[in-house]
């Protein structure tokens, strides 16, 4: 697809939610595990957020508790780190 543009990358929490209010994407790609917390704190963050982006959960953990307790974080959706690419953007 190309009506899509990677705005911004972070690499910890704090720059996530940083850049997240800085940019203002419509989607944000989050990962749980962030080397310095966890991403439920970003998911957080977002939904304080007056424009808050949809949020799509990337995790290596599959287990249903931890996708129930992002979707009901705020997430839109929950997909694992080896969903193919194509399938992710859908």
């Amino acid at each position: 697809r190309t009506d899509l543009t990677v705005c911004g990358e972070a690499a910890s929490a704090a720059e996530a939610i940083s850049a997240i209010g800085q940019l203002r994407p419509d989607v944000v790609l989050l990962d749980l595990d962030l080397g310095d917390s966890h991403g439920r704190e970003v998911l957080r963050a977002v939904t304080e957020m007056n424009e808050r982006p949809s949020v799509v959960v990337l995790s290596m953990a599959d287990e249903a508790v931890h996708a129930l307790q992002s979707l009901r974080g705020g997430a839109v959706g929950y997909v694992m780190k080896d969903t193919p690419p194509e399938q992710i953007i859908e």
